[in-house]
């Protein structure tokens, strides 16, 4: 209520926002703007923190996206089934998740740019804010990162959405 660098339509708006995302960008956004991140990378930290807070859990997140890489139907990826009818809707996470990344197109300079800048989105969820709270040993394993599965897991969709959000944004 006090964030000097959004406004709100009114307290529903607010509520809704905080609940999704800005709990964990207020901390930062300060950062965030010093900082000069592309409205791609902003992107893309925006969808992972939705993402993670869409679901009860990291591991809720995990499932998500694993019944999700399971579909072998090109046509169907990214859908979900809703009241047995499949459903490509922007509301669920799958349908985001899903997106092409181009991976295939880039060059080593643009995936190393969008591993760098993931990194350092991801560092300052972890340095301030409450973002991996719910992550089981995370003060034992955050002096050992290598060794901590939710960290790399959240790296990698960041770098993922980082390059689903420049080819999809649009």
């Amino acid at each position: 209520e006090s964030c000097p660098y959004v406004m709100f339509c009114d307290q529903n708006c607010f509520a809704k926002s905080w609940n999704l995302r800005h709990k964990f960008e207020c901390p930062i956004m300060s950062r965030l703007i010093t900082m000069d991140f592309t409205k791609i990378e902003l992107l893309s930290l925006r969808v992972l923190l939705q993402a993670k807070c869409q679901h009860l859990s990291w591991n809720d997140l995990f499932k998500t996206i694993e019944l999700a890489e399971k579909v072998s139907d090109p046509k169907l990826k990214g859908f979900v089934c809703e009241n047995d009818i499949s459903v490509y809707d922007s509301k669920y996470y799958t349908s985001i998740h899903m997106f092409e990344t181009n991976l295939e197109k880039r060059d080593n300079s643009d995936i190393f740019h969008r591993c760098v800048a993931s990194a350092a989105l991801l560092n300052m969820l972890i340095v301030y804010t409450s973002f991996f709270s719910d992550c089981p040993n995370m003060l034992e394993d955050i002096l050992n990162i290598e060794e901590n599965e939710y960290l790399w897991q959240a790296g990698g969709l960041m770098v993922h959405h980082n390059m689903t959000s420049a080819s999809n944004m649009h």
